[in-house]
């Protein structure tokens, strides 16, 4: 299931890049700020052993991710296993995204009326 894992994460970078020129398309979403619009889901089995949740992210760097889907949410949780594969990489060079646990958007839409 692992060499699944690693041929689906690098045919995936190498389509994104060679379609691209070498980067994956990017959305600005702030002055000078272009995020990917291409990440790589790090949620597979929820829950991964935190191991292979490093592994994979670290797969995903080496072959040109620059934005990590996260799942901060039972049952996968996989937060923190992203952070520590971070840790040491520049935090200007890539994105985190996640999304909101039910019943949080509620402060969301508050805000807005």
């Amino acid at each position: 299931m692992l060499a699944a894992k690693i041929c689906h994460a690098i045919l995936v970078a190498l389509l994104v890049r060679s379609a691209r020129g070498g980067a994956a398309p990017t959305i600005e979403i702030a002055p000078g700020v272009a995020m990917p619009q291409v990440a790589q889901g790090l949620a597979r089995g929820c829950p991964d052993p935190p191991e292979l949740v490093i592994a994979d992210l670290k797969l995903g760097l080496s072959v040109g991710y620059t934005a990590f889907d996260t799942a901060a949410f039972d049952p996968c949780y996989n937060d923190t296993a992203v952070g520590e594969a971070l840790k040491d990489v520049d935090r200007a060079s890539y994105f985190i995204i996640s999304k909101i646990p039910s019943g949080l958007n509620r402060t969301i839409a508050a805000e807005v009326t």
